[in-house]
C-alpha cells in the first residue's frame, strides 16, 4: 500500500525566503566594502591636514614658511614653521650656517636634507647668526616634533629688524594665510594614509614621491619664483593690531596678499 508523505510547503518557503535574505545581506556586505574600498583609496589631503597647523601669537612668519621670535632687541630665534615641517616629513639632517654667518632676509639660511634630496629655505631676517641649535643639528626629529620650541635652527643679531618685520606676517595674520593655502590642496587626491605615514613621508611625499622636492622649494620660495604671487582671500574680519602689517577694515569685502621672497605686502580690496 502506497504511503503518502505531506511537504509542509510554508515551511519550505520559510527557508527560501531566509536563504534569500542571507544572499541579499551578502550582496549588500561585498557591495559597501568594496565601494568603500574605492573612494576611501583616495581622498582629499585637505581632509587630513586642515586641523593639523599652529603658528604661536608671538611669532612672524615669512612667506617661505620661516618664523623669527624676537627674544630681546638684539636677538631673533628663527626655524622653519608647522607647514614647513609636515610638508618634508621626517628629516635626515640640516644644513645650518657657521656662527658669525651673516644672512639676508629672503635668501637662503639652511638646506634641509631628506635622502638624497636637499631643499634650501630662506631666512626671515637680515643678520649675523650668533648661535645654532646643535641639538636639533643631531637629533632633527626635535624641529618634527617641536619646529617653534626645542626645534628652533638659530639665533641672530639683527640688522635691519624694523624692515624685516614690515614683510613678515604676525600670528593671526600668518594663520589666515595659512587657511588660504590649505584650500589648495583640496583637488589634490591622495592614497589613504595613516598618521604615521603623514608624519614620516610629509604632505609633499605623499603628493609626489619622486617630485616632492619640487613641490616643497616651490612653496618654500627657492624655485623658479620671479614674479609676484598674488593671492586672494575672501572677506576676513580682523582687529586691529599694531603688530599687523595694515590694519584690516572688517567691513572691506576681501584683501590681497602679495609677495616674493624678499618682501610681503596687503592690499585691500572690494
Amino acid at each position: 500500500m502506497d504511503t503518502f508523505s505531506f511537504i509542509d510547503i510554508y515551511a519550505t518557503k520559510g527557508i527560501e525566503y531566509v536563504i534569500a535574505v542571507v544572499f541579499l545581506v551578502v550582496v549588500v556586505i561585498f557591495q559597501k566594502f568594496f565601494a568603500g574600498k574605492s573612494t576611501a583609496h583616495k581622498t582629499s589631503i585637505l581632509t587630513h591636514i586642515m586641523d593639523w597647523f599652529r603658528i604661536p601669537e608671538e611669532v612672524h612668519v615669512h612667506q617661505g614658511h620661516a618664523w623669527a621670535r624676537l627674544e630681546s632687541k638684539n636677538q631673533v630665534a628663527v626655524g622653519m614653521d608647522d607647514f614647513a615641517q609636515k610638508f618634508v616629513g621626517r628629516l635626515d639632517s640640516i644644513e645650518l650656517p657657521k656662527i658669525g654667518t651673516a644672512l639676508k632676509q629672503g635668501e637662503t639660511g639652511w638646506t634641509l636634507k631628506i635622502g638624497s634630496k636637499t631643499v634650501p629655505m630662506l631666512s626671515p631676517v637680515d643678520g649675523v647668526v650668533v648661535a645654532i641649535n646643535q641639538a636639533a643639528l643631531e637629533n632633527p626629529d626635535l624641529i618634527n616634533n617641536a619646529p617653534y620650541e626645542t626645534g628652533w635652527l638659530l639665533k641672530i643679531a639683527p640688522t635691519k629688524l624694523d624692515t624685516n618685520t614690515r614683510n613678515l606676517l604676525p600670528g593671526r595674520v600668518a594663520r589666515m594665510w595659512m587657511q588660504e593655502i590649505l584650500t589648495e590642496f583640496d583637488s589634490m587626491k591622495v592614497d589613504q594614509p595613516g598618521p604615521q605615514d603623514m608624519a614620516m613621508k610629509g604632505i609633499a611625499r605623499m603628493l609626489s614621491e619622486e617630485n616632492w622636492d619640487e613641490l616643497a622649494k616651490k612653496h618654500f620660495l627657492t624655485h623658479d619664483i620671479s614674479d609676484d604671487v598674488i593671492r586672494t582671500f575672501p572677506r576676513l574680519a580682523v582687529a586691529p593690531s599694531p603688530s599687523s602689517p595694515k590694519a584690516l577694515d572688517p567691513d572691506r569685502k576681501s584683501f590681497e596678499f602679495w609677495f616674493n621672497p624678499k618682501s610681503v605686502g596687503i592690499r585691500l580690496t572690494g
